[in-house]
């Protein structure tokens, strides 16, 4: 189970650094192979032609991305660095962001989270997590939450999310 779980956190670091759809079994070590002869006989990941591995569906990727993010929780914004422009990386910090709202305390840690990414010059990663209670399942419920950060400095947390929420959430009426 944990060489699964390296294996394929491994395959989704290298996809999005790389910002490749699939990635050549050279760049895996040969120690590894196991794992994804595993996964992909759980159908978890495909084989490419040209010997390349990518994953069956995007979501085993955010997952597994989530769970990188999840693990480099005290040095975040070092370990995003030069990462947070790869698009592979923005639905994973959005789940982390989820994430960190709906358990108990969260809403703490994504508030210095928010305050972290703001004066750190990686406002699309602040951008991304202030997005994440409009995507959640019980987006109600988590924007209730954060409401009184929405309004505080004459409700520009708030006005930013409704800018991006009409750019990235909408889908255009054909």
């Amino acid at each position: 189970r944990l060489a699964r779980g390296q294996f394929a956190r491994g395959l989704a670091q290298a996809q999005a650094d790389q910002l490749a759809a699939a990635v050549s079994v050279d760049c895996i070590d040969a120690s590894s192979l196991s794992a994804a002869q595993s996964l992909s006989a759980d159908q978890l990941l495909v084989h490419m032609p040209g010997d390349r591995l990518t994953f069956a569906h995007d979501l085993y990727a955010d997952w597994a991305r989530l769970r990188i993010l999840q693990n480099h929780r005290a040095d975040l914004s070092t370990f995003l660095q030069g990462r947070h422009e790869s698009p592979l990386w923005h639905r994973a910090i959005r789940l982390f962001g989820i994430h960190l709202l709906e358990r108990k305390g969260g809403v703490a840690e994504w508030k210095a989270l928010m305050t972290a990414f703001d004066t750190a010059n990686l406002t699309i990663v602040r951008d991304l997590l202030l997005e994440a209670p409009a995507f959640a399942m019980n987006a109600g419920p988590l924007l209730e939450i954060v409401f009184p950060e929405l309004m505080a400095g004459n409700g520009g947390l708030l006005q930013r999310l409704l800018t991006r929420f009409l750019a990235f959430a909408t889908v255009p009426n054909e």
